[in-house]
């Protein structure tokens, strides 16, 4: 789906689109189109070609996300080739994978985000 329509869906949905990635097609989101979230959510759309992800064939560390809002988040691991599901708002404090674990590119990882972190 192009860029600006997935924009213009996940704006009548309620929600914030927050684009990670230079392309004009988006392969991707966070949280996942099934997800509940509250309203003006942020929906993570990762746009470019899909051969960037080059999933199948590498191996990556999973980077310590604690600190870091969901946009950040997201492009941190959208940039290694892995993948975010969010739970909350706000900044990270918590993630499924220890940082430092190697994993293959397309892991998703499950990163807790709170509004009261310090």
């Amino acid at each position: 789906m192009a860029v600006p329509e997935a924009e213009k869906i996940i704006t009548k949905a309620g929600l914030t689109p927050v684009v990670v990635g230079e392309g004009e097609k988006v392969w991707g989101q966070t949280p996942q189109g099934s997800a509940l979230v509250n309203p003006k959510t942020r929906v993570l759309l990762y746009s470019g070609p899909q051969e960037a992800r080059n999933e199948d064939k590498q191996e990556v560390t999973v980077p310590d996300l604690t600190g870091k809002t969901m946009r950040e988040a997201g492009q941190i691991l959208g940039g290694l080739g892995l993948r975010l599901t969010a739970v909350g708002s706000g900044i990270a404090i918590n993630q499924s994978i220890t940082p430092g674990t190697v994993v293959k590119s397309g892991t998703i990882l499950t990163v807790e985000f709170d509004t009261k972190a310090p």
